[in-house]
């Protein structure tokens, strides 16, 4: 299998935006070079006999937690408390 079968990723909500041009935007001004990729549904490929396979690269399922309070990458979480 080449691909892992969940993606869970967890961003701050701030950075959920409208457009893609307002991604890019904000993409510019983070990086001065590289690459940058939308995966936006379903591996498609096929091989030389034009069989065409779906989903075969990149998660089967893709989980998004947009959380409130997540400053640089970290999730802010309370403390747990603990009776004894």
């Amino acid at each position: 299998m080449l691909r892992q079968p969940i993606n869970i990723v967890f961003m701050n909500k701030n950075n959920v935006v409208n457009t893609m041009t307002d991604a890019f935007a904000i993409l510019e001004n983070v990086f001065d070079k590289g690459y940058t990729g939308f995966v936006t549904g379903p591996s498609r490929t096929s091989d030389i006999e034009r069989v065409l396979n779906l989903g075969v690269h990149g998660p089967s399922r893709l989980i998004l937690f947009a959380v409130d309070g997540m400053e640089d990458g970290l999730i802010k979480m309370a403390k747990p408390e603990y009776k004894s």
